[in-house]
């Protein structure tokens, strides 16, 4: 059984003493908290839910969390998810109760963020170095290829404010399509 630290949140298995983490002693205190999900996760829960119109029982919600697609659309805004999710579902004529996790995700990086009209954006892919002003240039083309011939990875093309490729993933403007 997993179970967390009281001061540091590490996962700790049941039968250690301290925590690797932090060195806090393990008491039995800690065994008998609950294990909380994280507001980020219970916005999308909560999300599904009113899309697909049903409820999920804990057993159900604490898997949930655990799907890779639901990690991804947990640090997206609750306005991007919802208009991706909206988007999806009219291009696909098909029923909420039958959202799929996958293409939500991918259609989330095919919206603006609504809330952000004001910033400029930028293509990227999470494996490139540089930014670019178009989805379509031919230098974001060609990256994924030459990728892809390596045997390397081939990663989604994001849309991502300017600000966060520049500041915080350290991108570059590509040269070809000059943004």
């Amino acid at each position: 059984m997993l179970m967390r630290c009281l001061k540091c949140d590490f996962f700790l298995d049941d039968s250690f003493n301290y925590c690797p983490d932090c060195g806090n002693s393990v008491t039995a205190q800690q065994t008998a908290r609950p294990e909380q999900i994280p507001d980020r996760f219970l916005a999308v829960i909560e999300e599904y839910e009113k899309l697909t119109k049903t409820i999920l029982d804990e057993k159900a919600r604490k898997s949930f969390i655990e799907l890779p697609e639901v990690r991804i659309l947990s640090v997206n805004t609750s306005p991007r998810r919802l208009a991706a999710a909206d988007r999806l579902l009219r291009a696909t004529s098909g029923s909420a109760e039958t959202l799929n996790l996958l293409a939500w995700v991918n259609e989330m990086y095919e919206v603006a963020e609504p809330s952000d009209n004001s910033r400029r954006r930028v293509w990227i892919t999470s494996g490139g170095t540089r930014y670019h002003k178009i989805r379509d240039c031919s230098g974001l083309f060609d990256g994924q290829v030459k990728a892809a011939n390596k045997n390397k990875d081939t990663f989604k093309v994001q849309f991502v404010a300017l600000h966060h490729a520049v500041s915080v993933l350290g991108r570059t403007p590509c040269q070809v399509c000059r943004p």
